[in-house]
C-alpha cells in the first residue's frame, strides 16, 4: 500500500491521520492506548523539548504511524522508533525514510527493559504510563526520559507526600528521578481526543536501580492498600515489626511517607520480609 507523505509543515496532520487510519480501513485501537499528537503547536513543543533535554541517539516509545518521529528526526539527526502494532510499524518505516531512523516492532516497555541508550521520549499510551516509567527506573542507561502523559498521570508523579495525588507512583519516581514538568498538551490536540488534557514531564536519574530494589516496590504495594491509615499500623502489618520501633514515622499517615521513610523501613526491617 502506498502511505499519504507527510506535510513539511505539520499545520495539517489531522486531516492526514484521519486520511491514513481511512486508508487502513480502520481506527486507532483504544486497547493499545493509540492517541496521537496532531496539533502543530503541540507536534514543534514536543520536537523542541526532545532537541533541547535529550539530544542524540534518541528512542521513541510508540511512533504509531511515525509523525511526531519524523519532525524530531529532522531536528535530531535520526531516532530509533519502537512499535508494537505492525500496520502502524509499516506505515512509519515509510515516512521515516531518509531521515536516518529505524523502527523496531515489538513491546516498549520490554524493549526498555534491555535497551542501552541513555535517553528516549514517548507520547505515551495512557494504559501503559506505570509500565513505562517502571522499566525506565529498573534499567540504569537510562539517564533522561521525556513523556507524554496523562495530566492526572503527571500530577502523580508531581504530587508531594500528603496530597490527594501523592502514591505509590510518586515514590517509585521519586527514588530514581528528579521531574519536572516542561510543557502542557490540551486534549484538543489530539486524534482520537481524550477525556483528559497531557502534560511533558522530563525524567533525569538521580540513583541508580540496585540488586533488591523490587522490594521498594513491593512495600509500596503493601502500605498503600491503606492509604489513609497510620504509617507504623500499616508497616507493622507489612513488615511484621513492632510499632514501639517505628517512632521515625509515628503520627504519618501511609499518604505522607517520603522515599527516606521507605527506605527507613526496609533497613529496619533488614530485608525484604513484606508480609
Amino acid at each position: 500500500m502506498k502511505y499519504p507523505a507527510l506535510p513539511d509543515n505539520p499545520t495539517n496532520l489531522y486531516s492526514w491521520i484521519k486520511h491514513l487510519f481511512s486508508l487502513l480501513g480502520r481506527r486507532p485501537n483504544p486497547r493499545l492506548g493509540q492517541v496521537f499528537l496532531v496539533n502543530k503547536r503541540g507536534i514543534e513543543v514536543f520536537s523542541e523539548k526532545v532537541a533541547d533535554l535529550l539530544g542524540y541517539p534518541v528512542a521513541e516509545i510508540g511512533t504509531g504511524p511515525g509523525h511526531l518521529t519524523y519532525y524530531v528526526a529532522r531536528r535530531v539527526g535520526g531516532v530509533i522508533g519502537v512499535e508494537v502494532d505492525s500496520e502502524l510499524a509499516a506505515v512509519a518505516a515509510s515516512v521515516l525514510q531518509g531521515t536516518g531512523s529505524s523502527i523496531v516492532l515489538g513491546d516498549g516497555v520490554r524493549f526498555l527493559s534491555y535497551a542501552k541508550i541513555s535517553g528516549y521520549y514517548s507520547n505515551t499510551p495512557y494504559s501503559e504510563s506505570s509500565r513505562i516509567i517502571s522499566a525506565s527506573a529498573r534499567n540504569n542507561h537510562i539517564s533522561r526520559a521525556l513523556l507524554g502523559l496523562q495530566l492526572e498521570v503527571a500530577k502523580r508523579v508531581l504530587a508531594v507526600p500528603g496530597s490527594q495525588d501523592y502514591g505509590r507512583l510518586t515514590l517509585l519516581v521519586n527514588r530514581y528521578f528528579r521531574v519536572t514538568e516542561v510543557g502542557r498538551l490540551p486534549r484538543e490536540w489530539f486524534y482520537p481526543r481524550p477525556d483528559v488534557h497531557g502534560s511533558i514531564v522530563l525524567l533525569e536519574r538521580v540513583r541508580e536501580w540496585r540488586e533488591g530494589d523490587e522490594c521498594f516496590e513491593k512495600l509500596t504495594a503493601c502500605l498503600f492498600t491503606g492509604r489513609n491509615k497510620l504509617a507504623d499500623k500499616m508497616a507493622s502489618k507489612c513488615l511484621g515489626l513492632d510499632r514501639a520501633l517505628l517512632t521515625r514515622i509515628a503520627g504519618k499517615r501511609v499518604r505522607e511517607l517520603t522515599v527516606v521513610d521507605v527506605d527507613w523501613l526496609l533497613e529496619k526491617a533488614g530485608g525484604c520480609t513484606i508480609q
